[in-house]
């Protein structure tokens, strides 16, 4: 009901909007009555004499189901439900966790998660040792927990869900939960709080080479060679391809050969691809060599450890 502009006067609420805005179609709140208690015990509450109306101002058929207000001579503890900060790279996972605290045993729990769909979603829900026992199943956003069992969530406080998303976009979102129910071991509903947490999804960097830098320019003759996996590699780490008797000088043709690094690339965890620069001989046809890997030599492979700054060699194994 952003928007509109709501006023009560003697139990009568009335809701209209001045700019045209309107209720989207959906489910869920769209208006909260505050009460003050003058006694203590239990009041239904119902709608009577309901009135609603289209943007052409035509009347539209409602219909309604009542509900109930407990005041309690005694200050009734809430039922606080939070939900913790979390982050993910794009196109990774991260975790969240939804906590309880509760001086009162619970035994089932119902909430929708709410997230800006173009950063995150709900990929899955895990229970936690406040909540073995329980039956966790989720539909859409929607997250239901009882147990068949008996089982409750014990008075104290921590974790009662370990909830993994995915990072759909970069940018941040509240992760909220709405439209509680929290029940005790007699099915009774219970007062509750909620705490909205944030997920940030970060943009992955693109990572640099740091360590094989000193690669010798393109002189369009190359090879691919493709690493499919690394063992022992960290994201970060970085492979370097050098050859023994790589041709060395540049522009003339004095012959210089040695060892030299001809393809380097960082390890991200996937698949790396990476281009070799081969090298120039022109020499017979009064041309000038340029530095590159020679036809036919072997590749020698080399990593260096981000972590320990110190660079290993490395052994291939190759498939057709």
């Amino acid at each position: 009901t952003e928007g509109f502009t709501i006023s009560e006067a003697n139990g009568m609420v009335v809701g209209f909007s001045l700019t045209g805005a309107t209720i989207a179609a959906g489910d869920g709140a769209f208006i909260t009555l505050d009460f003050i208690a003058s006694d203590d015990g239990t009041e239904e509450l119902c709608l009577e004499d309901i009135v609603l109306s289209d943007p052409l101002g035509l009347a539209m058929s409602a219909s309604s189901s009542c509900g109930s207000l407990t005041v309690t001579a005694e200050p009734v503890d809430p039922v606080i439900l939070s939900v913790t900060d979390g982050s993910a790279q794009l196109d990774g996972e991260g975790m969240i966790t939804i906590d309880m605290s509760n001086n009162d045993p619970v035994a089932g729990f119902q909430f929708d998660l709410n997230l800006d769909d173009s950063v995150a979603s709900l990929l899955s829900v895990e229970e936690t040792d406040r909540t073995a026992g329980f039956n966790i199943s989720i539909g859409g956003n929607t997250i239901l927990g009882f147990s068949l069992t008996g089982a409750t969530v014990s008075p104290g406080d921590g974790p009662i869900l370990s909830v993994t998303l995915s990072g759909d976009g970069a940018g941040d979102t509240e992760a909220c939960l709405e439209s509680i129910v929290v029940s005790n071991p007699s099915g009774e509903a219970m007062v509750s709080e909620d705490e909205c947490g944030i997920f940030v999804v970060e943009d992955t960097p693109e990572l640099e080479l740091q360590y094989f830098t000193d690669l010798p320019d393109g002189t369009g003759n190359s090879s691919l060679i493709i690493v499919q996996n690394a063992f022992e590699l960290e994201v970060g780490d970085e492979i370097g391809l050098f050859d023994g008797d790589a041709i060395l000088n540049s522009g003339d043709c004095s012959d210089e050969t040695g060892e030299l690094l001809v393809a380097a690339g960082v390890w991200t965890g996937e698949q790396l691809d990476l281009v070799g620069v081969g090298s120039i001989d022109n020499c017979a046809f009064g041309g000038f060599q340029l530095p590159g890997y020679q036809s036919g030599n072997s590749i020698i492979y080399k990593v260096w450890k981000a972590d320990e700054d110190a660079v290993y060699p490395a052994e291939a194994t190759y498939s057709a």
